[in-house]
């Protein structure tokens, strides 16, 4: 659980509680209550300003607790560990760099481009684009299933315009060693390769999502029979801002922010008002 302990110097207010001390701590109680509020409001005022990433926004303030009264003069904001990525930062990557994180974190695979990208280091990721709906509900997070269910369907369309079966092995004629009868048996390897264009569904990669669509079929030690797969491929290169989200967003640290800016508040607006209404 993320949290942070602000300071509040009441010091200022010790002279007047030997006349005032009931009414003086009344107003210290309400005042750290209304600044506990206004913090509250501010954290959730800097998050919709500066999260542009829509997701990380509404996943840090659905995480983000109520102001709690502990005690008295104690008052908490608490923010759930599943936005803590967002306020602390990313995980670090293979290099140990922080703010890196995500499809390149794990070193197989990766490789140093050459040309443009001569030095940095890139992936080439598969994608499974052949999952049912139902898979498709299971594997994505709420807010990505509209958007690859979308692309599944262009990507469906366009096999079936193509005459291709989906979810049917092709298959070849052979004559069988055994038998020497002509028998038909699934075909192996990469049966087709692509492009679909889904545009409605840009991404924010270079290419389109439905490019190099690949149809192969394999043999699957496990459960011995030959499987369909209907894959996609997408580079990611590093250094490439707001592309799979990689260098990983830095650390946003509101609480931290937040903390220094309810101190400020404290000594600049809350403290004079009650000191004003003594001073008289």
């Amino acid at each position: 659980m993320n949290d942070f302990k602000v300071t509040l110097d009441v010091s200022s207010l010790t002279q007047f509680l030997d006349n005032f001390a009931k009414e003086v701590t009344n107003d210290i109680e309400k005042g750290v209550k209304g600044l506990a509020n206004d913090t509250h409001n501010h954290i959730i005022e800097q998050v919709n300003q500066k999260l542009t990433n829509g997701h990380d926004r509404e996943k840090y303030l659905k995480n983000l607790g109520q102001v709690v009264q502990i005690d008295k003069f104690m008052w908490m904001i608490t923010l759930d560990e599943n936005a803590w990525s967002i306020e602390n930062g990313k995980k670090r990557d293979m290099k140990g760099e922080p703010g890196q994180w995500g499809l390149l974190k794990n070193p197989d695979g990766v490789v140093e481009g050459e040309g443009p990208h001569k030095g940095a280091h890139y992936k080439i990721i598969p994608l499974d684009q052949g999952r049912a709906p139902g898979e498709i509900d299971k594997t994505y997070s709420p807010e990505k299933v509209a958007y690859q269910k979308g692309i599944a369907s262009q990507i469906k369309a366009e096999i079936s315009k193509r005459g291709i079966p989906y979810r049917k092995l092709e298959t070849e004629s052979a004559v069988g060693r055994k038998t020497g009868q002509t028998i038909n048996r699934p075909k192996e390897g990469r049966l087709h390769e692509f492009d679909v264009h889904t545009k409605s569904f840009p991404g924010t990669a270079s290419t389109d999502v439905g490019a190099r669509v690949n149809i192969y079929q394999t043999y699957n030690n496990k459960t011995n029979k030959v499987e369909k797969q209907i894959t996609t491929f997408r580079t990611v290169f590093e250094g490439e801002d707001g592309k799979w989200q990689y260098p990983a967003p830095s650390a946003s640290k509101f609480f931290e922010e937040a903390k220094t800016w309810a101190e400020n508040q404290w000594q600049n607006e809350w403290l004079p008002k009650i000191m004003a209404k003594y001073k008289g």
